[in-house]
C-alpha cells in the first residue's frame, strides 16, 4: 500500500481482503506518510477441479489531510487451479499409459525391510516419475529442463533416491516418440538436467518426460525404527518452477 502524494498523510483506518484477514499490516489507524509503502500478507486455501479460477483483491480505506478519500481497491489477481502434471508410476509404466491412453495406476509407497539396524531389501525395484513441460515462450530453441527431487528429513540426512541410468531419462514428443531435440542429460546430487538444443523447437511446444529411480540405493541406510519419509520431485524449465508438475512417493517400512 502507497500514498502517491507528496505532501499530505493518508490516514488507513480500515484494510480487507477478499479472502479474509491479513496479516504483517500495521495497527489500525495507521498515517501513512507521504511517498511511504507498506506490505501486508494473506494466505488463502482454494479448493475446487483443474481450471477453477479464483479472483481477489484488496481494500483500502483511507483520508488525506483534508478529510478527502483517498483510498481504493487494488487491481484483481486471478489463481487457477493448475491440472496436476506430474505423475509416480509402477515399473513397465510407458509414456503412452500416462498421457496418450491415461490407463497408468499411481504407485504410492516404496517398502523396505531391516536387518541389523539398515536397510536391506526395498519393494518395488524401479519406479517412474512422468510429467510434461512445454517449451518457454523464449529461447525456446535452447533451454534447460531440471527435474528435482528433495525429501521431508532434517537436513536431507535420507539419501537422493538414484535413477536407474542416464539412458532412462527420457524426453518425448507429444505423441509419447523419443525425441531428437535431446541434446544431452546429467544427474547429479538428485537432480537431472535435460538439455534441449534444435532450431526445430516452437514455443509453447509440448514434450514428456520419464525418468526411471531405482531405490536400491537406499539399502544399506540406517533410519530411525519405523521411520517413514516422503520424497518428493518437480520440474522447472530455465529455472522456473512447474508447480503442477510436482509428484511424491513414501518410502515406508514393509507393511507386515
Amino acid at each position: 500500500i502507497t500514498n502517491p502524494s507528496l505532501v499530505d498523510i493518508a490516514t488507513i483506518s480500515n484494510i480487507t481482503d477478499t479472502y479474509g484477514n491479513l496479516s504483517g499490516c500495521v495497527v489500525l489507524p495507521y498515517d501513512l506518510l507521504p511517498g511511504q509503502m507498506i506490505t501486508c500478507n494473506f494466505t488463502a486455501d482454494h479448493f475446487g477441479n483443474a481450471g477453477d479460477s479464483f479472483d481477489n483483491s484488496i481494500t483500502v480505506t483511507a483520508t488525506d489531510d483534508d478529510g478527502a478519500n483517498v483510498g481504493g481497491e487494488s487491481n484483481t489477481i486471478t489463481v487457477t487451479i493448475l491440472p496436476r502434471m506430474g505423475f509416480i508410476r509402477p515399473t513397465g509404466t510407458t509414456c503412452e499409459d500416462v498421457f496418450i491412453t491415461q490407463t497408468s495406476s499411481e504407485l504410492s509407497y516404496v517398502n523396505y525391510e531391516i536387518k541389523k539396524d539398515y536397510i536391506n531389501s526395498i519393494s518395488p525395484g524401479v519406479f517412474f516419475y512422468y510429467t510434461m513441460v512445454e517449451a518457454p515462450l523464449n529461447n525456446f530453441e535452447d533451454f534447460e529442463v531440471n527435474v528435482t527431487q528433495w525429501n521431508m528429513e532434517p537436513l536431507n540426512q535420507w539419501p537422493y533416491i538414484e535413477i536407474q541410468k542416464l539412458g532412462q531419462v527420457v524426453l518425448y514428443d507429444s505423441q509419447c516418440v523419443k525425441s531428437k531435440v535431446q541434446h544431452s542429460v546429467e544427474s547429479t546430487n538428485g537432480t537431472q538436467v535435460i538439455k534441449v538444443n534444435d532450431e526445430t523447437v516452437t514455443a509453447g511446444q509440448v514434450f514428456y518426460i520419464g525418468i526411471k529411480y531405482n531405490p536400491n540405493n537406499l539399502k544399506g541406510f540406517t533410519p530411525s525404527a519405523g521411520d517413514i519419509q516422503d520424497y518428493y520431485f518437480m520440474t522447472n524449465v530455465n529455472g522456473a518452477p512447474e508447480i503442477s508438475t510436482q509428484a511424491n512417493v513414501t518410502v515406508r517400512p514393509k507393511p507386515k
